[in-house]
Parts: C-alpha cells; structure tokens; sequence
C-alpha cells in the first residue's frame, strides 16, 4: 500500500502568490474521499513551515521549499518557489493498481488535480 504522496508545485509564468495556509487538498481513491487537514505549523503568521518530523494521520505537509528568494520560510507560494508537499494517507491508503486523485485547492483560482495509479505487485 502507498502511504504517502510526495509532489512538487510552483507558480505558472505570471501567476499570483498562493498563501498554502489557506489552502485545503482532497485525497480520493476508489474506495474513499478523505479531506486531508494541513499541519499546524503551516500559519500565515509562521516564519518556518517546513516540517521535518514524523508524519502522523490524514495531513499534508510542507517538507522543503526551493528558490526561496526572500528567505522567509513562509507558507505564501511565490514568484520562482517551489514547495515540496507530502501528504500523508494514513485512512486513504493507495493499493497496487489503484486509481487516485490528490486534489490541491487553493483559497482563490483554480483547484489541480494530481491523478495517478498506484504501482503494480506488492507494496509494504
């Protein structure tokens, strides 16, 4: 079973800052939707959002944050950042060959989906 997802999301060419404190994501697999809760360290007020800890039930998490060009380690997405995401699946676990959605919904503009298919064969 696939406990976890890791992704990367960045800004497209133009596009606005995006405050991840705000921001909400959905897992769904053929069995489950489950509404992932964001880590109490990712605050609008928080100077450091990057966890770097155990992960622990349904919750995403920032876990790195790239071109970081004002040095703030904050949870607003930014002209050339990238923030690194694991969202831990903890009830929505994944099985081989599953089909399932991370949805990432930002609190203005579009929501993305992440689709994807677990990998074939046994996984521990």
């Amino acid at each position: 079973m696939i406990k976890g997802v890791q992704f990367v999301v960045g800004l497209t060419a133009g596009g606005s800052s995006v405050d991840f404190a705000q921001t909400n994501m959905v897992s769904t697999n053929s069995s489950k939707i489950v509404d992932l809760e964001r880590d109490t360290n990712i605050n609008s007020s928080s100077s450091n959002v990057v966890f770097n800890s155990t992960y622990s039930g349904d919750t995403w998490y920032i876990i790195d944050i790239q071109n970081n060009e004002s040095g703030d380690g904050g949870a607003l997405l930014e002209n050339q950042e990238q923030f690194t995401i694991y969202a831990n699946l903890d009830s929505a676990k994944v099985t081989p060959n599953e089909a399932f959605t991370i949805e990432v919904k930002p609190p203005i503009g579009a929501s993305y989906a992440i689709n994807h298919k677990g990998p074939p064969g046994s996984l521990t």
